[in-house]
Formats: structure tokens, sequence, C-alpha cells
């Protein structure tokens, strides 16, 4: 079959020569889209020239196109190659059309305008039947390109005479000393109110405020989940510690907006906000007090209690926060089940940095600086049914370095046979040491600081009390 409408193989010659000319980036895009109409435009009546129906090819995409021509006729030779070559210069001279979808590069352009008229050489036969112009093959004529002309050599002129510039002007020292104070009024002006915002976001700041509340919250709940997890043994263990981190980074954030809420009410905001609530607290205790003392001495008393509440509560969350690391460290170090904590065999084996009572003396590390006697807390004495034990007394506490708790009493007279602890219900492993039979070592979970326990002795063999006394947990 072969194509008999006289203007399609025009478009095919125009197109061929527009590219054959062309001789700029500008002239390549247009060629590439003649060639892509007028091959377009051949292959449709290559289509109606077998007989196709229009319905089937007139109003379908250029890649269904292709697959109706593969289809329904011979041209493409079951190649399927030239089909993904056609849908892939389609999609070239889709991208010249639309740059905004994005546009080719001039090289790619270039390669796919020599592709479609490689095409046109190759259908040409099977579209008019015969062999495609020597004429058009031969390459036209380039212009050429003239040399540019000789620059006219024009005779220099003497360079003009700059004027004298003036000195510069040295800028006294107080001019630079009122900048730097003019700068320092902004500066402060700036903390202290903010005028690119002069109206309070509400919103925000509350939700800020919630915000933060939240996260401290939930950060002190990561570290109490984070030291309980990490006494146990692995795997929870790790748990343990990927739950301080987070507790460490969800208090940061906390912080963050903490910042953000600083910089959004200014110095002038905060300060009414304090002094809003410092009068409204002072205003509620004293309308509620039924005390005789003058309102004077119980505005005096009441900021006094205020000042050393905050002082308080600002002291101790800086401890918390300075002694969150060491404390997870220390029950990092430790074990969950007290009948597996150290215990102390014999002296040759001994190796333990308890922490005293008292926080000046410094931390030992052999058996003999170990029994110092360190600044034992109250100790209260009672309930002691055996003999042996009648004059013993609390001789220290301290931590070791895995944080278990060491109890050493003092049996004046010395002890021997096996003995076990208990404190609040958790075992304490006892033992004597062959060097010092008049102590009693004992030792199990640690406590909180400033806890006040007790502690009970008792016999393995016969499961009797032999001695109990309080005690308050040191400080590490």
């Amino acid at each position: 079959m072969r194509i008999n409408d006289a203007q399609v193989r025009r478009n095919l010659e125009k197109a061929y020569k527009d590219h054959s000319l062309a001789s700029s980036e500008a002239d390549t895009q247009v060629a590439l889209l003649g060639l892509h109409t007028a091959l377009e435009n051949a292959l449709r009546s290559y289509l109606k020239a077998f007989g196709v129906s229009d319905a089937d090819y007139h109003q379908v995409s250029f890649p269904d196109l292709m697959d109706i021509i593969r289809d329904k006729t011979d041209l493409f030779n079951d190649d399927p190659g030239v089909v993904r070559l056609l849908v892939s210069l389609n999609t070239t001279r889709n991208g010249i059309a639309h740059p905004d979808e994005g546009k080719p590069s001039p090289q790619q352009i270039e390669n796919d305008a020599k592709q479609f008229a490689k095409l046109i050489r190759r259908f040409w036969p099977s579209f008019f039947g015969d062999d495609f112009p020597t004429s058009l093959e031969q390459s036209p004529s380039k212009p050429v390109l003239q040399p540019p002309p000789p620059e006219v050599q024009h005779p220099q002129e003497p360079p003009k005479s700059r004027p004298i510039t003036q000195p510069r002007k040295v800028e006294p020292i107080r001019a630079r000393s009122n900048r730097l104070i003019d700068r320092s009024k902004l500066f402060l002006k700036k903390l202290w109110v903010d005028e690119r915002e002069p109206r309070l976001q509400k919103a925000k700041l509350i939700k800020r405020m919630i915000a933060v509340y939240l996260l401290f919250t939930f950060s002190i709940w990561l570290k109490s989940a984070s030291f309980f997890t990490v006494r146990w043994p692995q795997p929870v263990k790790n748990i343990g510690v990927v739950l301080f981190i987070l507790a460490g980074a969800v208090f940061l954030w906390g912080c963050i907006i903490s910042g953000k809420i600083l910089a959004q009410l200014r110095l002038k905001r905060l300060l009414l906000f304090v002094s809003f609530i410092y009068v409204f607290y002072i205003a509620v205790v004293l309308l509620t007090s039924d005390s005789n003392v003058p309102i004077s001495q119980q505005l005096l008393i009441t900021n006094q209690r205020l000042i050393n509440t905050a002082r308080i509560k600002t002291v101790d969350t800086a401890s918390t926060l300075l002694d969150a690391p060491s404390q997870f460290r220390s029950l990092y170090s430790g074990r969950s089940n007290p009948a597996e904590f150290a215990f102390i065999d014999d002296v040759n084996g001994v190796h333990l940095t308890p922490i005293p009572a008292n926080q000046e003396s410094e931390q030992m590390n052999s058996v003999d600086q170990m029994d110092a006697p360190t600044s034992p807390a109250p100790l209260v004495q009672s309930n002691q049914p055996d003999a042996a034990f009648s004059d013993a007394v609390i001789y220290s506490i301290g931590f070791l370095d895995n944080g278990n708790l060491l109890v050493t009493i003092q049996v004046p007279g010395g002890i021997s046979g096996d003995y076990q602890g208990n404190v609040e219900g958790e075992v304490f492993k006892c033992t004597i040491l062959e060097a010092y039979p008049e102590r009693l070592y004992c030792n199990g979970p640690g406590f909180k600081e400033g806890q006040e326990l007790t502690i009970r002795i008792f016999e393995q063999s016969s499961n009797d009390m032999v001695y109990e006394a309080e005690f308050t947990v040191p400080l590490r």
C-alpha cells in the first residue's frame, strides 16, 4: 500500500530540508518539531492507505498510534526497537513543546532530530514506493562565515587627571562610643519588648506552654523508666539506655520551646507575668491566714518562705539534672536480681570502691581503706536476742562501684557462721572476711539517697533474727 497524498510528500521533504539547513540550537528545535509533525501525518496516511478506519487511529495518542501500526501493518518489520525509538523521540518533542515539564538538553535534541531524519529515509520506500530523493540526501552548502573586519586602531587619548581626593575623615572616639551606646540601647530595647509584634499571640503562647509541660513530664517518665529497665540484664538493659537518651532529647526539646516562650514574652511581659503571679500568691496567703501576726510581718515571713522554696527547688532541679548521668551509670553497672549481686568472698579477690556517708571523704580503693570509719547515719539498735550482737553497731554505710549498697556492722568480740540481711524486703548477702572477723559486710540493691531504712540480720541455720537497726542512706 502506498500514500497517494502529495501534500504528505511535500511536508516530509520540507521538514528534511529544514533540518539540513539548521545552524543553531533554535533552528534544530524547530526542525525537530517539523520532522515529528510530518512523520506523524505520514504514518496516519499510511494507516488510511491500509484501509484502517479513521476511528481506530485518528484521535489516538502517538504511542497508541505506534502500537496500531505495529499490529496492522508490516512497516516496522517486527522490529520492537523501532516502536521504543519513536516513543522516545515523541518524549523529546513533548519536552520541547512543553519546557516546564523538563526540557531536553541541546545535544539530545540534535541527536533525536538526526534519528527522525533517518527514520524518514527508512520509511520513504514503504510510503511512496520509490527511493529517497538524492537531492535531499546531498547536504546543502552551509553559509560561509566571513571573518570579522579588522579593528580600527584609534590613537589613545592621554589619561585624564584625577581630581585630588579629599582626606578621609577620621571618626572621633566620642562619636564611636556614642554609636556603641546607641547599638546597646537598641539591643536592650529589643530584649525588653519586640515592636515588630505588638500583639501577643495568645494561642501560640498557650500551645507552647502546654507543650513544655508535656515534654518535661514525659522526660521525667522516660528517666524513671530508664532507671527501672537499666537494672535488668541484657537486652532489657539496652532499652534503658535508649530511654535515657530519649529522655535527654525530650528535655532538650522542652528547653528549646521554653526559649521560644521567653523570646515571645520578652522581658517586659515576663516581668508582668511574674509580678501578677507574685501579687496573686501573696494576696491569697494573707487573706486566708488565721495568724494574729501583723500583716507586715506576715508579708515578710511569706517572702522569706517563697525565696527559700524557690532556692530549694532550683537547687534540687539543678542537682537532679547534674546527678542524672552518674546515677544512670551506677545503675547500669548494677544487676537486677539481688541474689546475683556481687559480694565479698575473700580478701585477695576484693577491689571495692565504697561511697562514704560524708561527701567530703575520698573514695577508697582497697579493703583496708574500705573499712575506714565514715560518718554513719543516726542509728537506733533494738531487738537483739543474740548475745554476740548485743554491742553491735553499724560501722559504715556506702555504695559500691556497681551501685549496690554496702552496710558494715561492727561486732565486738568477733562472730562466725552464715548470716543473711533483709532491708525493706530486699535480700542482702552477708559475709565475714577472714582478716576482719569483727565485721559483717552486707550488700544488696541500692536505695534512694536520704531514705530511712531498717536492716535485719538473720542466722541462716535457724532463720532467727540476731540484729536490727535503722539507718539513713547516705549521699553518693
